[in-house]
């Protein structure tokens, strides 16, 4: 089941209003859901019974006994420390939230997706690597990656730098963008103007209702949960790392002879820097 925050954020771009105060009061007194009956609920927050219902059914619950439950985990989340008395316990605990973050990606993975984003790599001109914050990590490892296809490639650790290569952008040109939210304002601006100069733009991001996955042409969604050691968008780095290696390795193998003639050089290139 995805994380409580983690159904809020997806749909939070669609909320009424009445929705959003609920959601908002929800993040901030989870005990409130999680020990009290509906109607309470319903009082303290001026809205109906039905809209606790119905915003119940919008986020993904099919009711509030499930809500309770998603909120009490969310509270004990939030409230208590985690605890590190066996390290063996986290270490079971971080390959666990990973291996689940994985195979939560694989069972919703868009296969026409990952096809259309191979295809625009193949017929880029250039292909450029972007992302801020914790998101500029993938993307550098996304461009190292791609430097060994021969397909021309770019990236910058700099928004502004990344914000004037996308105003440089033709409509044979590519923006790979990595953003958890899909909400960030600088990664938006960079999607908006690529988008504008006809770049076709892949998103690897978590939400499908956001804002960058509305201007993408592809979209690739990772699934993550919170656990007690890491936020969800930290979960989803490997889930990210891991589609940005279907794409390499697909890339790869669609291009043949050029794609390991081009793998040689790298390697052979590298060899002759070592002692």
């Amino acid at each position: 089941m995805s994380s409580l925050l983690n159904r809020i954020q997806q749909h939070a771009t669609h909320f009424t209003d009445h929705e959003k105060r609920i959601a908002d009061t929800l993040l901030a007194r989870p005990l409130l859901f999680s020990t009290e009956n509906i109607s309470t609920i319903a009082k303290e927050l001026n809205v109906s019974n039905a809209s606790i219902t119905r915003f119940c059914k919008t986020i993904g619950y099919s009711g509030l006994k499930e809500l309770k439950q998603a909120s009490h985990y969310y509270n004990e989340l939030n409230e208590q420390p985690a605890q590190l008395n066996d390290s063996r316990e986290v270490v079971q605990e971080i390959f666990n939230a990973n291996a689940t973050t994985l195979q939560k990606t694989a069972d919703q993975l868009n296969f026409e997706m990952i096809e259309k984003a191979v295809h625009y790599l193949l017929q880029a001109d250039t292909a450029y690597f972007i992302g801020t914050g914790g998101s500029l990590s993938i993307a550098l490892d996304a461009y190292y990656k791609f430097l060994r296809t021969g397909i021309q490639c770019s990236s910058n650790i700099d928004a502004h730098f990344q914000l004037i290569a996308a105003s440089q952008m033709k409509p044979t040109d590519l923006a790979i963008i990595i953003s958890h939210s899909g909400k960030n304002r600088e990664t938006l601006q960079i999607a908006r103007l690529a988008k504008k100069n006809g770049a076709k733009i892949i998103a690897i991001t978590s939400h499908t209702d956001s804002n960058l996955a509305r201007l993408s042409d592809a979209v690739l969604i990772t699934k993550s949960d919170e656990t007690p050691f890491r936020t969800e968008a930290l979960s989803c780095r490997i889930a990210q790392m891991t589609l940005i290696e279907i794409l390499f390795v697909l890339t790869m193998h669609a291009k043949k002879g050029d794609g390991l003639e081009s793998m040689k050089k790298v390697q052979h290139t590298i060899i002759n820097t070592l002692l």
